[in-house]
């Protein structure tokens, strides 16, 4: 019996990274890279790009698409400097595309608090008093 167990214990673990992952429908998420890429492809510019001159071209294809919104300018500041400390803290290659990686996991995890806290029932004495305790 303990063997039956073990058994589909472990199919299930070599089952679940194959297993298909659904999508949060309420979260939509827009690639500003490619359309960033798309913008200097049409414009003839060459493709290779210095870190600075990247993340100005990402908030101009943002303020293009959706308009001004100096949050999330000073959210993707925030974010760039967590993910050009992180390659350096990790020893990771410096290079644009681990600080991406890294500025797009704390991107995400400021937009899911940010849907925390627009939430009716969020009670920021209740959430911090629990975290005192």
């Amino acid at each position: 019996m303990v063997k039956s167990f073990l058994q589909v214990g472990i199919g299930m673990v070599l089952l679940l990274p194959s297993l298909p992952v659904e999508s949060n429908d309420n979260i939509k998420r827009n690639n500003l890279v490619n359309d960033m890429v798309e913008r200097r492809r049409n414009s003839g510019k060459e493709m290779k790009v210095t870190m600075d001159e990247f993340w100005k071209e990402l908030k101009e294809t943002r303020e293009i698409k959706y308009g001004k919104d100096i949050h999330f300018e000073k959210n993707l500041d925030y974010c760039r400097h967590f993910g050009e400390i992180s390659v350096l803290h990790k020893g990771d290659e410096w290079n644009l595309k681990n600080i991406v990686k890294y500025c797009y996991y704390c991107m995400n995890t400021l937009n899911g608090m940010t849907r925390e806290v627009k939430k009716e029932d969020f009670d920021i004495n209740k959430w911090s008093s629990e975290r005192i305790n």
